[in-house]
């Protein structure tokens, strides 16, 4: 791993904080989903309610609750943080899609989980885009 892949322009203390952040705003609602400790606000349009009601009543809640958690708590070290990331990014690309696209308004805590992720993954940015590359899976 190069340095340029390990490191936020920055001491390695904003790196855990930025990872630890993110961390927590994945796993407070991946536990919520679970435990019910805060309540979503009502939905006024078609399409997001259709959405938030499909999460509730199917196994789909739960799935995107346990891959919170599970993301979140790798993302806790630095030697796990990448597969965070890596399980988290659907997660993640779903909240800020449907937020930008189909809610348009809000409390903007989308825009903070995009910066974060955005932050937390720079340090990976070749490794991501090794997921992306066309080529053998293995270098010999």
């Amino acid at each position: 791993m190069s340095p340029s892949e390990t490191s936020l322009p920055g001491p390695a203390p904003l790196q855990t904080a930025v990872a630890a952040l993110l961390a927590f705003v994945m796993i407070a609602p991946g536990i919520n989903k679970f435990v019910g400790f805060a309540s979503l606000p009502v939905l006024d349009t078609a399409g997001p309610r259709a959405v938030m009601t499909a999460l509730e009543v199917s196994y789909l809640g739960w799935l995107v609750g346990v891959t919170e958690i599970a993301g979140g708590l790798l993302l806790l070290r630095s030697s796990t943080r990448f597969g965070g990331l890596v399980v988290l990014a659907p997660v993640a690309i779903n909240i800020v899609a449907l937020h930008a696209f189909a809610l348009l308004v809000g409390n903007g805590l989308w825009i903070a989980l995009a910066a974060l992720y955005a932050l937390a993954a720079w340090p990976y940015r070749e490794r991501f885009a090794g997921l992306f590359r066309a080529g053998p899976a293995v270098r010999r």
